[in-house]
């Protein structure tokens, strides 16, 4: 369920969808890591 889970889903999901799912995790662990 990671990064190849994302490279193997079908063209329906298009690309915007997934970079907004990336920044959205990138931000979810700049802000678990700020609470350390």
């Amino acid at each position: 369920m990671g990064l190849l889970y994302i490279i193997c889903l079908p063209n329906t999901v298009s690309s915007e969808t997934i970079n907004n799912a990336f920044a959205g995790a990138q931000v979810l662990h700049t802000n678990n890591r700020s609470k350390l």
